[in-house]
């Protein structure tokens, strides 16, 4: 556990980074909803897909097993897709801020899982 927070950085990083885009929304005549803030990066994909990729990532935990796996990451990473797809039907963002929020948050899981892979193996090692 002593690797939790370097993601956690990484991820205070990944929302300042935001603000240093400052990229403004798509035209309001091609929304169907109406949004207010920055269009880079897409909030809702990077913490759906953040959210997701966590649950995914504990249930894989729990129980394991390779049939787990195959199921739940590819679940996982639909539901992240499908709200990407719904941040750009709606009009509300451009295709490469949701893009930009899954590479994000892809690099951060992925990050986050080599690190818990590495303390496992060092906690491992000492025992």
């Amino acid at each position: 556990m002593s690797a939790l927070p370097v993601p956690n950085v990484w991820l205070t990083l990944g929302r300042r980074l935001g603000f240093q885009v400052a990229r403004p929304r798509p035209p309001t005549a091609d929304r169907v909803v109406q949004a207010g803030g920055l269009s880079f990066p897409s909030g809702h994909t990077s913490d759906a897909a953040l959210a997701a990729g966590l649950i995914a990532w504990l249930v894989v935990r729990r129980f394991t097993g390779r049939v787990t796996a195959r199921v739940v990451w590819p679940i996982a990473a639909a539901y992240a897709l499908l709200i990407a797809w719904t941040r750009v039907y709606l009009g509300v963002h451009w295709p490469t801020d949701v893009l930009g929020s899954l590479a994000f948050v892809t690099t951060w899981l992925s990050g986050a899982l080599v690190l818990q892979r590495l303390d496992e193996r060092e906690t491992s090692h000492r025992a």
